[in-house]
């Protein structure tokens, strides 16, 4: 993603920037590139306070006064690193003032550099507002520095404007950027079909905050089916087992494969390692088929129960449940530290808007909360801590197992948080 910040001088453009690089990177390597050349008392005084702005917080810095293209020329990374330019208008000033430079570069020479990284945040600042005039060669400093911002903007995913130390976004959140993120939800999460759209990367950054409203349509289509189904005097057996596969069918099996192939990891007497290859097996094992055939058997006497005593409220818990299963999944998908930087889910995490998509699981999280609450009181209570004592368990076992969480791994999450939660709304049909 590339990210422009500017502001006028003071405005807390440069503190906002390292935030969010911050954000970006999470624990991957992240870079300072430096541009302004420590000119005089002033210029030194700047730079240490800079320096002193970003201290603690990992970044790597690079002096690069000019050719910010070949920044990272001999720097070793495993991965696309985070990269912050601070800033535009002292690199533009470089190349315009100081010996072989190339003003008309800078915009090629940025796009170079944004390639080379999983994120760009470049520091500019907001120029023409100020009303005096300048000489000539200012006045065309000035203006260089406005097209290339113009540039910048148009090439740029996101571009706040810092006032006061609030950030204002001038560029970001598009409808059509939503619209893309549901449909890349919905065709990567489940088999719905969906229309073919041209997708980037920068379309993926809110799918994690899609990705619960699948576990809507697959309670939706449960309720349904148990309601019809009683009035049409379907045996419970029949009725129970098509409850058992509809989730299969609309999601493709994609979370039981996850749950299959960490089932097979967490059996074997390999290391850390050995482990996370398993996962990257395509093979299936026999810890796998043997889980997953307990699985079957114990969700399939959970749903039984709860078929054999209906309830329009328990049957509507139960619905609720392939909801926030998938919310937590999400939360435990972005929040929690990642097992290695490839995969689908580093994929689309390392996409994603953290910030944002957290609000978005949040806010879906009360509203499941409270729909659970309207259904029974005590049984959203009792599911709700029963699926946050699975989510601490998985942390606890992904971390130690693993170093982290991985695609397979959230699907294991997601299995199992919806058998714990099934056993639970059982478990209060019998009472």
């Amino acid at each position: 993603m590339l990210i422009m910040v500017t502001g006028v001088s003071g405005s807390g453009k440069s503190e906002y920037a390292e935030q969010i690089s911050c954000q970006l990177a999470k624990d991957n390597k992240k870079y300072y590139v430096a541009t302004m050349y420590p000119y005089g008392e002033d210029g030194r005084s700047r730079v240490k306070k800079h320096k002193l702005q970003r201290d603690g917080k990992g970044f790597e810095t690079i002096e690069q006064y000019q050719n910010i293209g070949g920044a990272l020329k001999g720097c070793k990374r495993d991965t696309k690193p985070v990269v912050l330019v601070e800033c535009m208008s002292n690199l533009l000033a470089n190349e315009c003032f100081e010996e072989n430079g190339h003003p008309d570069n800078i915009f090629a020479e940025c796009m170079q550099l944004y390639s080379e990284c999983s994120h760009l945040v470049i520091v500019t600042n907001e120029v023409f507002s100020d009303g005096c005039e300048y000489d000539d060669s200012t006045t065309d400093y000035i203006r260089r520095l406005g097209e290339l911002n113009v540039k910048l903007a148009k090439a740029a995913d996101t571009v706040v404007e810092v006032v006061y130390t609030i950030p204002v976004v001038l560029k970001g959140i598009s409808v059509m950027s939503v619209i893309k993120s549901l449909v890349i939800a919905f065709s990567m999460y489940s088999k719905i079909p969906m229309p073919h759209l041209e997708l980037e990367e920068k379309d993926m950054r809110y799918v994690m905050g899609f990705f619960p409203l699948a576990g809507l349509v697959i309670g939706a289509v449960i309720y349904g089916w148990v309601y019809i189904s009683g009035l049409l005097n379907v045996p419970d057996i029949s009725r129970t087992l098509v409850l058992v596969v509809i989730p299969v069918l609309i999601t493709g099996g994609i979370h039981i494969d996850g749950y299959m192939d960490t089932s097979d990891a967490l059996n074997s007497y390999g290391d850390r390692e050995k482990k996370l290859d398993i996962l990257k097996d395509s093979h299936i094992g026999a810890f796998a088929v043997i889980r997953l055939l307990m699985y079957s058997a114990v969700y399939y006497a959970a749903a039984y129960i709860i078929v054999q005593k209906p309830d329009n409220m328990r049957l509507l818990l139960l619905a609720l449940t392939f909801y926030l299963s998938r919310i937590i999944s999400g939360l435990a998908a972005v929040n929690f530290r990642g097992a290695r930087n490839n995969g689908m889910l580093h994929t689309f995490t390392s996409a994603t808007a953290v910030k944002c998509v957290n609000v978005m699981l949040a806010v879906q999280l009360i509203i499941c909360v409270i729909l659970m609450c309207l259904c029974s009181v005590t049984g959203a209570v009792v599911v709700i801590v029963v699926a946050f004592v699975v989510l601490l368990y998985y942390r606890y076992m992904a971390y130690k197992q693993f170093g982290g969480v991985t695609g397979d791994l959230a699907g294991y999450l997601l299995c199992v948080s919806e058998l714990c939660m099934t056993i639970a709304v059982a478990v209060i049909a019998l009472l």
